[in-house]
């Protein structure tokens, strides 16, 4: 008699869900002071902002805060400047270190494919893009960004040994000499910290050959213009928009600019050869088709004819 009982317990996995999503076992007190100091603080920091419920969720090294509020334009401020004050402020509460002490560039961000998403995840995150129409596009998605135009071949703005991950997943397409090649990688790895990860996409020749000259029928036509050597290696120029490269092409530039391979994956596999295929999957057909590609991205006998690659690389 007289102890009470909160009543949220008791319709936890009836009308109501955790506030504090993850798993632990080692971490579990460690994680449970977290919550609550994260809680206090942003109760007494947010107090005028009509702050209802403050959600955690955990995932690997991964925390994710969610703020139930009245008022969310307190909570963002103008521009977002509040939410990255607050993130920096919680982090000092906090004590460790998280995604906004990883600088990351992205060298050729187009309108914020990648950027944008690691920037709402934490992370301090720079993006060059040479094209004025996309960098416009990309600044009016977010602003918490720092973008500005640029050309992958020479980022004499920014200093030595600057980020902790580079990615460099569109301008290797669009380079046509193995000097340009040069340039944009070397640049790349000057960019990023000593131990730091550089990411590479790549198209893949054999992609190119398989679908532009057989599947759709283009092959007297590249044969007339001398766009392929006799070992049906791509010869592309400006003009044809994108560059094609084999593992071996690949391998060679590392080791000009004296580059490490962590590993090297093929993100799609078979993919773009079946999209019509896929996209007549249903939902639990085509997470058997997504488990599948996991369990291949890393087969050393099927990259090179995926459409492309993805070259983990270390400095």
């Amino acid at each position: 008699m007289g102890q009470k009982v909160n009543p949220h317990g008791l319709r936890v996995g009836v009308i109501k869900d955790w506030d504090s999503k993850w798993y632990a076992e080692e971490t579990f007190a460690d994680n449970l002071v977290e919550d609550y100091n994260i809680r206090k603080f942003l109760k007494e920091k947010l107090y005028a902002a009509g702050i209802s419920k403050i959600e955690t969720e955990r995932a690997s090294d991964r925390l994710k805060v969610i703020i139930h509020t009245a008022k969310p334009g307190v909570v963002i401020g103008k521009g977002g400047a509040e939410i990255e004050n607050l993130k920096k402020e919680l982090l000092k509460v906090l004590d460790r270190k998280t995604a906004l002490d990883i600088k990351i560039m992205d060298i050729g961000a187009g309108t914020g494919a990648y950027c944008i998403p690691l920037a709402d995840e934490g992370y301090t995150v720079s993006a060059v893009e040479m094209v004025k129409h996309n960098l416009g596009i990309l600044k009016k998605k977010t602003k918490l960004v720092n973008a500005r135009q640029g050309n992958a071949c020479n980022m004499k703005k920014y200093a030595d040994d600057t980020f902790d991950v580079t990615l460099l997943f569109g301008p290797m397409y669009h380079l046509f000499s193995n000097e340009d090649k040069i340039k944009a990688l070397s640049e790349a790895k000057r960019i990023t910290k000593p131990g730091g990860v550089i990411f590479v996409a790549y198209v893949m020749n054999e992609y190119g050959v398989i679908t532009y000259c057989f599947k759709e029928r283009h092959i007297r036509e590249i044969m007339e213009n001398h766009r392929l050597t006799e070992d049906f290696h791509t010869v592309s120029q400006v003009e044809n928009l994108y560059d094609y490269v084999r593992i071996e092409d690949i391998n060679k530039l590392n080791q000009q600019c004296g580059l490490k391979r962590k590993m090297i994956i093929s993100p799609d596999g078979a993919a773009d050869y079946m999209r019509q295929y896929l996209n007549k999957l249903d939902e639990e057909e085509f997470q058997y088709f997504l488990d599948y590609q996991l369990s291949i991205c890393e087969r050393q006998d099927l990259i090179g004819a995926g459409a492309h690659t993805v070259d983990i690389l270390i400095k």
